[in-house]
């Protein structure tokens, strides 16, 4: 079987969690590239080509499936990263590679990967499945830490459904940080329209389907306020929209309440979404969500202005902002580092306009 060069749109570029990216390619009809599960491509660049595993199974016709990571100091790495942010079509040569499968096997079958090398065994179970698992298969999947589990729904999704399905997660450095918030009280949640907050502290990437916190549509701004159980430093809070690929929020805020400030006072200054018009007027209403919903910005826009911008009005010192403004993309694990190491004993996260969020964890340690 001899490798083909073919030029293929770009049909979808979606993230599985922080740096893993699916690629979705289409091949062109007249070129069809006929692979066996577990083969691979070259990416070819202007003075490179670069090899990937091809992640699903030869049954899908005509559309090609990669998982792409970066490297850190990989110049191919840094070369294919921005093909990928810029290009609508990439060249590939297929298909590649002699350790591929042909027929469901005689026999047990063990099947080894580390990181994205999941997509060669991802290609390979989705070719058996069909016919089911008639010979016990073992998947071992080694990664570093907990997070680049990146599939780890669907590995349990086989073994859930084949009882000769096996699959063992081999995480070298696990995460045992605590996640503060399972320990919170949560309190001044804006919108419960479908989960809660709550759901979202306990939200892994272990579903196959959208669980966590999601707000009205109608709905603009929405809050949650967590309270410590005791005073603690915050070092990295993750907000994943796993799932959430039509509905996620567009930007996140996180502020923090210094333990030495009285929560009563802070109650009463709480940041406030302020719309501001093209001609530099403001407006911080006292019903941010009344004022979206009717359209009350109408006679202002027909007066004086033709356009506005929101953001949060902060006219206090008690709150101590530890995402000023955190951009978040759909169906992406995001990580946020805290620099601020002051002791904090509650958390107000806020997210415009609305949606969902699957996951929200702060990671840190108690003072006392």
């Amino acid at each position: 079987m001899s490798a083909n060069s073919v030029t293929c749109s770009i049909n979808s570029i979606e993230y599985y969690n922080q740096d893993t990216r699916r690629i979705l390619l289409d091949v062109p009809p007249e070129n069809n590239i006929s692979f066996r599960a577990g083969q691979y491509l070259q990416m070819v660049l202007p003075d490179r080509k670069c090899p990937f595993s091809i992640a699903n199974s030869p049954h899908l016709k005509n559309q090609i499936e990669l998982h792409i990571r970066p490297t850190p100091d990989s110049e191919d790495s840094t070369a294919i990263e921005e093909l990928l942010d810029n290009a609508r079509e990439i060249e590939i040569e297929a298909p590649l590679g002699d350790c591929f499968m042909t027929s469901p096997p005689d026999k047990t079958l063990i099947l080894v990967a580390a990181s994205t090398g999941i997509t060669q065994m991802k290609s390979i179970i989705e070719y058996l499945e069909p016919d089911g698992f008639k010979h016990p298969v073992h998947l071992y999947w080694g990664v570093v830490c907990d997070r680049d589990l990146y599939l780890a729904s669907l590995c349990e999704s086989w073994e859930s459904k084949h009882s000769n399905f096996h699959f063992v997660p081999v995480v070298s450095e696990p995460d045992t940080r605590i996640n503060l918030l399972s320990e919170a009280t949560i309190s001044r949640v804006s919108n419960q329209h479908y989960g809660h907050p709550g759901d979202a502290v306990k939200g892994e990437r272990l579903e196959s389907h959208m669980v966590g916190w999601e707000s009205a549509r109608t709905g603009f701004g929405e809050q949650a306020m967590f309270a410590f159980k005791n005073t603690a430093v915050v070092d990295e809070v993750i907000i994943d929209t796993y799932l959430h690929r039509l509905n996620a929020p567009l930007g996140c805020y996180l502020f923090g309440l210094p333990s030495s400030e009285a929560f009563q006072k802070a109650v009463s200054q709480l940041p406030k979404w302020r719309i501001t018009f093209d001609d530099g007027s403001q407006i911080i209403p006292e019903n941010f969500q009344d004022y979206m919903s009717k359209q009350l910005y109408r006679p202002q826009l027909k007066e004086k202005s033709t356009g506005f911008h929101i953001d949060l009005s902060v006219d206090s010192s008690c709150w101590l902002a530890l995402i000023p403004f955190g951009e978040l993309r759909p169906d992406t694990y995001h990580r946020f580092s805290i620099s601020a190491n002051v002791g904090l004993s509650h958390l107000l996260y806020l997210h415009y306009p609305n949606g969902g969020i699957h996951g929200i964890k702060a990671f840190g340690s108690y003072l006392n």
